[in-house]
């Protein structure tokens, strides 16, 4: 049975849009403080692995930035605190 590959990251599309190479990407997401290695980025990329919030949003980030550069408006979208995808949105307790 065939199944349908990972649709990739919306991310990806708009680091197509902005020129970026895989390796510019890289080094942007580590320049603003990202630790993710290069097997994680593409994995991001490609759909086949959820990124937390805070690595998304450097990521994000990075490509807002790039895009700034070529005088165009930040595509990227943020993420909120806490929102993740493998666990959903966090539930506050009730102190």
């Amino acid at each position: 049975m065939h199944t349908a590959p990972a649709p990739p990251c919306p991310l990806t599309v708009i680091a197509w849009l902005g020129g970026l190479t895989f390796n510019d990407l890289w080094g942007r997401h580590l320049a603003l403080g990202g630790m993710s290695s290069r097997a994680a980025l593409a994995g991001c990329l490609l759909g086949t692995t959820p990124w937390p919030a805070t690595a998304h949003n450097v990521l994000a980030h990075s490509l807002n930035e790039a895009l700034w550069e070529l005088g165009c408006p930040g595509l990227a979208p943020y993420r909120p605190p806490g929102n993740d995808p493998q666990t959903g949105p966090r539930r506050h307790e009730p102190a």
